[in-house]
């Protein structure tokens, strides 16, 4: 992604949505449940819940910033059971001061994020459950954050704001 200072690039490592769905089908006897009879109920045409949060590592009494991670969790809405964290996919985890040397901040890190879930699953992608295979379809996409992952969306940098939300 391009950085603040020109002739820059900050790496943002990401899984693939769909890949990342099909290991935790393969590996997880209650997600493979839960995705199953979501895709039922719904006609193969799921809402992908995007939830953004902050994390520090170590004591967080004593949190050392450097260490301050923006993570990325996904999870289906679909989905009969959205409490339990283990349902919930981890799919990127970027450091904060990383995400804050991007041009507009982290807003375009969530953008690029947005931006590489549609390109990955515009036309849908395949899933094998068991012996059984679906076209799973993205009907829409909702941001889920906390206070201070919202505003950190809708605070800092007004315009890269409107240019996520036009992503979208």
């Amino acid at each position: 992604m391009e950085a603040e200072e020109k002739g820059q690039e900050v790496a943002m490592p990401m899984l693939s949505l769909p890949g990342l769905v099909q290991e935790k089908v393969n590996t997880c006897p209650l997600y493979k449940a839960q995705m199953r009879e979501a895709l039922k109920r719904s006609g193969n045409e799921l809402t992908l819940v995007f939830y953004c949060d902050e994390a520090n590592a170590g004591n967080i009494l004593a949190p050392k910033h450097p260490r301050k991670a923006n993570v990325t969790y996904v999870a289906f809405l679909e989905q009969e059971i959205l409490f339990v964290d283990s349902l919930w996919l981890t799919l990127c985890v970027i450091l904060a001061n990383e995400a804050h040397q991007c041009k507009h901040g982290y807003c375009s890190v969530i953008r690029k994020q947005l931006g590489c879930i549609r390109e990955e699953t515009k036309h849908g992608f395949p899933l094998q459950i068991d012996e059984e295979y679906s076209f799973v379809v993205l009907k829409q996409v909702l941001l889920l954050g906390d206070h201070d992952g919202l505003r950190s969306l809708t605070h800092e940098k007004c315009r890269a704001t409107v240019l996520l939300f036009a992503a979208i």
